[in-house]
């Protein structure tokens, strides 16, 4: 398997890749075709959920969301579907990535075609559009490095990528802070045509589970700023067929949903980690604690 993050990069992982501090900075484009080339290759499923909450904590909605992907499928596809608290269907979006992407959406309870007229839209209650939950601008090209920036210690490039002239997504251009050695994802922000801030997502932690990592938490805000979207993966697993034996490992036990089902289901970490998801390298922290990225190392 490659890598994902996630938004939620989701949406969800952590990249480890090391490069020479003597070579050449690459363009903007070798970095998002290298985020792109590291999403897992096997067809996954990842669930967890989204937590809104005003400014002051005060809890305005939660949902459960659930990731299918098969980016080494060619062309590579992704479903994203939205459920109430309660794990009824509210909306679903299965993205098909081309020279053009192609959406098929779907709401209401039964799953029902429906029409999406945009991607900027918010997700129900959420700060998050589809396009910050589909990650929709790592497929974007004509990028440029516009700065260096250090973020929690490491230092990052700065990368500005403008929107396809054909895109429905919400910006006309996003920013994405990338450390250099790590090639890990700390923060985009999304802006419009008058180069306003629409949005921003940052990593807020990760988890170890049994000697492999994960990104545990991101937060997504939108301006102006009412209330924040934490989204939270609670499991992943791998959907490939010469996996279906191996045992599962549950990212969190923490706030899973009720209605979710508890039994075991089968994923393979040592395939995950190797292609990206899970990173080889991370400080030694005891099984299950929370990590925040002022405690990773840039070096």
């Amino acid at each position: 398997m490659k890598r994902i993050l996630s938004t939620a990069y989701l949406l969800l992982s952590v990249a480890t890749l090391a490069f020479s501090a003597d070579a050449p900075p690459p363009s903007a484009d070798q970095l998002l075709q290298d985020m792109v080339n590291q999403l897992p290759s096997d067809p996954i499923t990842v669930s967890g959920n989204l937590l809104v909450r005003r400014r002051r904590g005060v809890p305005v909605a939660t949902y459960l969301f659930e990731l299918k992907a098969d980016w080494g499928k060619r062309p590579a596809q992704a479903t994203y579907r939205i459920d109430n608290s309660f794990g009824q269907p509210l909306e679903q979006l299965t993205i098909t990535h081309g020279l053009q992407n192609s959406y098929q959406y779907f709401s209401g309870d039964p799953l029902q075609t429906a029409t999406l007229e945009s991607l900027s839209a918010s997700i129900q209650q959420t700060d998050l559009s589809w396009t910050d939950l589909t990650l929709t601008f790592l497929w974007w090209t004509g990028g440029e490095i516009i700065g260096e920036e250090s973020i929690r210690t490491f230092d990052c490039y700065i990368i500005k990528v403008n929107a396809p002239p054909d895109s429905k997504s919400p910006y006309a251009s996003v920013k994405i802070w990338i450390s250099k050695k790590q090639h890990l994802m700390l923060k985009a922000e999304g802006y419009n045509h008058k180069n306003k801030l629409l949005r921003r997502l940052w990593i807020k932690s990760c988890k170890k589970i049994n000697d492999e990592w994960m990104i545990k938490d991101m937060e997504i805000q939108q301006y102006p700023k009412k209330q924040i979207t934490k989204l939270r993966v609670l499991d992943i697993k791998n959907e490939s067929p010469e996996h279906e034996t191996k045992p599962t490992i549950p990212l969190s036990s923490e706030n899973t949903p009720t209605n979710q089902s508890q039994t075991p289901e089968p994923t393979n970490t040592n395939s995950i980690r190797r292609s990206g998801i899970l990173p080889d390298v991370l400080p030694a922290t005891p099984d299950g604690q929370d990590v925040h990225p002022t405690q990773l190392s840039s070096t």
